[in-house]
């Protein structure tokens, strides 16, 4: 096995405050807060001018805020860095070209720990406060009992977070483990699309009712805007969340249910193509086909499995997507007019499929010959395998999730 990266989790547990050291707490809150204001300030020097660097804005503001809170040092630091960030991402818009206003945090918004200011053991914590370190035990359940209790998790930082409607204090713990990648070559082309959410060069349709679930939430949305009522506009909010919710379990659920695909035919590598500017190519496309390009989670989605991937020790990469769609996964004829709609013909060997699954095979191929660079034969592939169904294949028949 190669061991490299890292798999990363955060594990949300609640804390057991006692009444004393609650009150501690939410005046750390908002000293805290206070503290990432003030560096605002100072870092929002004009309306055209801003400085979000760390040090200059540490020299500005550290003795004033050391002076005038019961913060210790570490929590200063830490507000230094909050406000600094906030600042950082509102010029980052303005380069985008969207716009951003001067950042207020909330007294209540999160604190975060390090492990200078805290100390996460299995079932309870310290804190750093206003007044002295506070205790707290957590409330767990089995999911997070599993991941504290391995002691391969590796604890790093802890974010602090209060919810005023419950009256509740939650810590969310980040845990690391070093990744443990198998050895191999052997690849799982995987295509992300619109018809189908996922098909993988097994064969596997995952996600073909999703097109029809998220139109159906997009028509609701339409009906409710256009009425702008107060009762439509409370309607919508709870759309959103339902949508939101919706999406969430399906990504998950194809993403496990790729790994599994690899696991299952032995794969140490899933290929998926590189997204990162395909929303930057939407002007050649009507505004239906524009909108689900936007609203589809296909980033997500390869962010899911990458994750799940690294727990079992697989490793996913990425390939350029070109020609992935034209190209015959049998011959190698590339032509734009193999594939129309979902339907690819080969006009050269006449090789028929469906255009999806005949992407997938394109997209393992890829990965199989430009990003394994080790010991390749001599028509330049790799000694691994991609992993294949029969070339038969009917989609309505395929496995869903």
């Amino acid at each position: 096995m190669i061991m490299s990266d890292y798999v990363k989790k955060t594990i949300k547990v609640k804390l057991d405050v006692a009444p004393e050291n609650k009150k501690k707490l939410l005046e750390t809150f908002k000293q805290f807060n206070q503290a990432c204001n003030k560096v605002i300030e100072a870092g929002w020097i004009e309306e055209d001018r801003k400085n979000y660097n760390k040090m200059e804005l540490h020299k500005e503001t550290y003795r004033e805020i050391k002076d005038k809170t019961d913060l210790t040092a570490n929590l200063v630091c830490e507000a230094r860095n909050r406000g600094a960030e906030a600042i950082k991402q509102a010029v980052i818009k303005w380069s985008n070209g969207k716009k951003a206003s001067k950042p207020h945090i909330h007294k209540y918004s999160s604190i975060i720990y390090d492990k200078r200011s805290s100390t996460i053991k299995n079932r309870y914590c310290t804190l750093s406060t206003i007044d002295g370190r506070i205790k707290a035990e957590y409330l767990l359940g089995n999911y997070q009992k599993k991941h504290l209790d391995d002691k391969n998790y590796e604890k790093r930082t802890a974010t602090l977070n209060y919810n005023q409607e419950k009256d509740e204090f939650y810590l969310h713990i980040t845990i690391r483990r070093p990744v443990l990648y198998e050895n191999g070559e052997n690849t799982l082309g995987v295509d992300i699309g619109i018809n189908n959410l996922a098909v993988t060069s097994t064969g596997k349709f995952f996600g073909k009712e999703v097109k029809w679930k998220k139109n159906r939430f997009f028509r609701t949305r339409r009906n409710l805007q256009s009425k702008d009522t107060r009762s439509a506009k409370r309607t919508l909010k709870q759309i959103f969340g339902r949508e939101n919710r919706y999406t969430l379990d399906v990504l998950h659920r194809i993403s496990r249910r790729i790994v599994e695909e690899a696991q299952k035919h032995n794969c140490q590598v899933i290929a998926f193509e590189d997204l990162t500017d395909i929303r930057n190519k939407t002007e050649k496309y009507d505004k239906r086909f524009e909108r689900q390009l936007h609203s589809w989670g296909f980033r997500k989605i390869q962010e899911f499995t990458e994750y799940k991937a690294k727990e079992q020790g697989i490793e996913t990469r990425y390939v350029k997507p070109k020609n992935t769609s034209q190209k015959c996964s049998k011959c190698g004829h590339v032509e734009k007019n193999n594939r129309n709609g979902n339907n690819f013909k080969c006009r050269k060997c006449g090789y028929e499929v469906n255009a999806d699954y005949n992407a997938s095979k394109n997209i393992g191929l890829k990965c199989l010959k430009e990003t394994l660079p080790s010991d390749k034969s001599s028509d330049g592939m790799s000694h691994g395998q991609l992993a294949l169904k029969s070339e038969m294949l009917n989609p309505t028949t395929a496995s869903s999730v």
